[in-house]
């Protein structure tokens, strides 16, 4: 069997495989992850996302100071802590909010 690309063989037998293993190797270079230990907490989760209990999209989230692991959940409610995370958003969002509506007499020109 050929593994230089050359030889279509090597796509077919091996093709089933390439999906598991860059899991696999995600898994364990970005979380510090096995498989199983993914598998074990989707169970304790009771199979879907921690906060609503879906089944698609699924992320390992994790703290991004200090990388820990805290579960897995759906991507709508990944991203949405993200953005909870960072809350420096939440100062100019104050700003915003304060400043004067727009008027559009008090523009000169």
């Amino acid at each position: 069997m050929n593994h230089g690309g050359r030889n279509k063989r090597w796509c077919d037998n091996c093709r089933p495989n390439i999906k598991e293993y860059q899991r696999s190797w995600g898994l364990k270079n970005l979380y510090n992850l096995t498989p199983k230990q993914y598998n074990e907490i989707l169970a304790a989760q009771n199979g879907g996302c921690a906060i609503c209990g879906s089944t698609k999209r699924l992320a390992v989230d994790h703290s991004h100071d200090s990388k820990q692991v805290r579960g897995i959940l759906c991507f709508r409610y990944n991203t949405n802590l993200a953005v909870l995370e960072n809350t420096s958003w939440v100062f100019n969002a104050e700003s915003y909010l304060a400043k004067q509506i727009y008027d559009p007499e008090m523009i000169t020109g």
